[in-house]
């Protein structure tokens, strides 16, 4: 929501983008899986940056065909051996090229406005986020501690698929 208001009262006067796509991906793993690997300030933030230089490269001086064909496996080869992988910087290489005229303008500096100083304004948002759910309790008010504490969310949906009643068919009663 804070990098959305910015783009709309801040930044967006002139005429640079502050939100963009990957973005959306980015929250829900900063939001929903804060503790998954994917959600590591190393890899936000570089996954974001690396990207957005792989499809800026690729804009630049690849046919428009090619560029939209190599540039995401190019952001994930250079994700993999920079060792920072987040699956929404494959988004934001493909914006750096089919993003426009808007995004094509910005050239480079698309790495830095909107990718990283985006990437990090999330970062902050879900840190203060993160310490506040996890200081002050979760959205049931009970206060988490310690090792208590696992905000995965496949052990959400695990709990929530083992806390539901087990229907038997009449069918699949054995005798």
């Amino acid at each position: 929501m804070l990098v959305a208001a910015l783009d709309r009262f801040v930044v967006g006067d002139y005429g640079v983008p502050m939100l963009i796509g990957s973005f959306g991906a980015s929250a829900v793993l900063l939001f929903a899986a804060p503790d998954s690997p994917l959600s590591r300030p190393r890899n936000l933030l570089g996954g974001h940056f690396f990207s957005a230089l792989v499809g800026v490269a690729c804009a630049q001086w690849l046919p428009p065909f090619w560029a939209i064909c190599l540039c995401v496996p190019t952001a994930i080869a250079v994700m993999m051996l920079s060792g920072t992988l987040h699956p929404p910087g494959g988004a934001t290489a493909l914006i750096a090229v089919t993003g426009g005229e808007q995004i094509r303008q910005l050239g480079f500096w698309y790495a830095v406005v909107p990718c990283l100083a985006g990437a990090a304004l999330m970062l902050a948002v879900a840190w203060v986020m993160t310490a506040v759910v996890y200081r002050w309790g979760n959205l049931h008010g009970r206060v988490i501690v310690g090792e208590e504490r696992d905000t995965s969310a496949l052990r959400i949906l695990s709990e929530r698929e083992n806390a539901r009643p087990v229907r038997q068919d009449a069918g699949s009663r054995m005798a």
